[in-house]
């Protein structure tokens, strides 16, 4: 009889230790789905942070140097305001006037001069109309490289 009453309390004990597993197993489970979707709540958080830090960022349409700063960290800026000035003195073009009945053509190629310095260049754009008042005719030269800087007087070579 107490073989058998103490078999029955092994088998009480053992059905309680697998009932007890299989609780934590379902506490682990549960566990796992909590920590699941708090890792989810933190990436939806970092995409909201990243979003907002892409909506307060200042980016320039073209490559180039700032020469200029019209506002400052902490001013308030509404989408399309200035904020900088910025040169690309990769691309630069060279704007001259004609005046006469001499015309430029597109595609012509020129040579550009600066003192000692020589670059050679494409007339890239030559304008339809010429001015009322002065008669010229507007024209951009693209520049192949060199060392001329925005702002600079050149010589232009037929």
């Amino acid at each position: 009889q107490l073989t058998s009453d103490s078999e029955a309390k092994l088998v009480q004990v053992a059905e309680l230790a697998v009932a007890r597993a299989e609780f934590q197993s379902t506490i682990a489970g549960s566990e796992g789905k909590v920590l699941r979707m708090d890792v989810e709540a933190k990436q939806q958080s970092l995409k909201a942070q990243e979003l907002s830090v892409a909506r307060h960022q200042v980016l320039s349409p073209i490559d180039g140097v700032i020469v200029d700063v019209f506002k400052r960290g902490g001013e308030w800026v509404k989408p399309g305001d200035a904020v900088a000035r910025v040169i690309n003195l990769e691309q630069l073009h060279a704007e001259g006037f004609l005046s006469g009945d001499v015309r430029p053509d597109r595609g012509q190629q020129v040579r550009l001069q600066k003192g000692d310095q020589e670059v050679d260049g494409v007339i890239d754009f030559v304008s339809s109309e010429r001015d009322s008042v002065s008669g010229e005719v507007r024209f951009l030269v693209r520049l192949r490289g060199g060392t001329f800087l925005p702002g600079d007087r050149v010589d232009i070579e037929w």
